[in-house]
Parts: structure tokens; sequence; C-alpha cells
């Protein structure tokens, strides 16, 4: 009876183990913009609009709310006789925040997208090395034809994968003290081009490298 009951106690013990295993992996994912199973989260009402041709403007985050801002979004623009051009940035000056990477900078995610805190990642490079968010730049450079005439010779191009998206989501992870954490921002530019921030969220996981 007594070796019988040690039997059990080991099955129950490994049972948990393995349920723990189980939960510790399932905790490692977040979906995107769910607010249910979030630790924190921070609603933007009214949401945060930057301002037009501001250049120099910028909004920092303290995400975790340790007195630390941990992500900065920067606008620059300058307007010349002949050319212009304006972008916004995402600066980080936390080293222990990393974001979620696609094939051209920073992943533009959709909401209910399932994400883990082992997909590709970075730090950006530095204490403040800017990512580019979405720039645009254009030139009308007069170009003479003969005495008489002159035309303008027109250039536009822009560049960065967020160019003109609207209520999507990047992906963070950070690392304080207590472990590692995922989470999320819902911003985009509005049909004014402006950049606007309207909530974020994060939660604690387990098993992140």
């Amino acid at each position: 009876m007594k070796k019988t009951s040690t039997i059990l106690c080991i099955i129950l013990i490994v049972m948990i183990m393995i349920g723990c295993k189980k939960e510790q992996k399932e905790n490692t994912t977040m979906k995107v913009g769910e607010t249910n199973s979030t630790d924190f989260y921070q609603d933007f009402d009214p949401n945060i609009i930057f301002p037009s041709n501001a250049t120099g403007y910028k909004y920092e985050l303290d995400i975790n709310g340790d007195s630390i801002n941990d992500i900065e979004f920067k606008y620059v623009a300058d307007v010349g006789n002949f050319y212009g051009y304006h972008g916004t940035y995402l600066a980080h000056i936390n080293s222990n925040f990393y974001y979620l990477l696609g094939s051209s900078g920073i992943k533009v995610c959709n909401e209910n997208d399932l994400v883990s805190c082992n997909d590709i990642y970075d730090n950006l490079g530095g204490d403040y090395e800017p990512f580019t968010l979405s720039y645009d730049y254009y030139s009308s450079v007069p170009v003479q034809i003969n005495d008489t005439t002159w035309e303008f010779n027109d250039t536009s191009y822009y560049s960065g994968n967020w160019h003109n998206v609207e209520n999507k989501f990047i992906v963070y992870k950070f690392l304080d003290e207590n472990g590692w954490y995922i989470g999320w921002i819902r911003l985009g530019f509005n049909d004014d081009g402006k950049l606007e921030i309207y909530e974020y969220g994060y939660k604690k996981v387990n098993g992140c490298s």
C-alpha cells in the first residue's frame, strides 16, 4: 500500500511539472491589441496627435511607470525654396527595450496577430539611434529650356514601412528586475499625415531570451 502511494505521488509531481512547463511555454506569446490579458493598459483620451510641421517635436513614453522614459517619437521637417521633407522617427532611449522587426524596419502588426517574445527583436543599436517610421521628400527645381522658357523638374519619394499606415501596432518587449514583458502600441498616421498614438498595453511573460 505504501509503495502504491509513493508511485501515485511521483506521478502527481510529474504531472504538475509538465503542467507548469506547458503554462510557461504558453506564456511566451501575446495577441496584439488584446486588453483582457494585459498586466497594464493605457488608453489615451484624447489621442496623442503630433502638430503639423512642428520640426523637432517629440513625445516620450514611460511605458512601465518607473519614471524613466522608454520610447521617443520625433518629428522633423524642413522646407526650402525648391524642396521640402518631413519625417517621423522612433528613437529608443532605454537599452532594455526591444522592437519586433519585419523585413524592412519595425514590423507593422495587425490586431489579433499572435506574437512571441522569442521572435526577432532589436534594440535599434544604441542609446539614441532613431528608426524611420515614415519619411517624405520632394523637390521642384527650375530648369531653363531656352532663353524664354523654364520648366520645373519635380522629384518626390518616401521611405519607411509605416508610410500612410493607419491604426496598426508596434510590438515591443522589455526587461526589468521582475523579468520579461511583451506589449504593443496602437498608432498610425491620420488623413493629415500626423502621427496619432491611441493606446498601449503589456503583459509579463516567461521563457524569453
